[in-house]
């Protein structure tokens, strides 16, 4: 156990300046989140194996309750790590992050209303008798890496992919 304790010292040591990893974590998030557009997993997903080494580290610490020793000699917030530790565990489950899940949310609604006239005649050059409604718009300014359109025979969803290529 000590010959094991002494290699993952050394490894915590050859580990130096994690906090800025944290924080460089931190400032990617915010960067996604300062941008007008809508933020699919694909701009955030790269971060799983950027972060991992960081995550280990840290996850270990706190498995190990060696978190608190490590962050009071190394002057790091504990707070900000276990918040970097739940914000990486959410990401590796397909639910990271809240606060992304509401950026996305009001992009939509925001170009519902900004992108109005654009969305009233995105298919007019085509059809005069053509518009989209309310659910059709925010299935056109939905930007994820899949969609999916489901609805009953002659409901729109040639109509709406067809205005969501047009609007990518």
């Amino acid at each position: 156990m000590l010959f094991l304790s002494r290699i993952f010292k050394r490894k915590v040591k050859n580990n130096i300046n994690k906090d800025s990893k944290i924080e460089l974590f931190i400032n990617k998030i915010n960067n996604l989140l300062s941008e007008d557009k809508y933020i699919a997993k694909s701009d955030y997903n790269h971060l799983i194996s950027e972060f991992k080494e960081t995550f280990d580290l840290f996850n270990t610490l706190k498995n190990t309750d060696m978190l608190s020793e490590y962050c009071n000699k190394n002057k790091i917030d504990k707070e900000r790590v276990n918040n970097f530790l739940m914000s990486y565990k959410d990401m590796l489950n397909n639910t990271f992050p809240t606060n992304i899940d509401e950026h996305n949310k009001e992009f939509v609604t925001r170009h519902l209303q900004e992108d109005k006239e654009y969305l009233d005649n995105v298919l007019k050059d085509i059809d005069t008798n053509i518009s989209l409604d309310n659910q059709q718009r925010e299935a056109v300014l939905t930007d994820e890496d899949y969609s999916l359109i489901i609805a009953g025979a002659g409901a729109g969803k040639t109509t709406t992919v067809a205005a969501k290529v047009k609007y990518l």
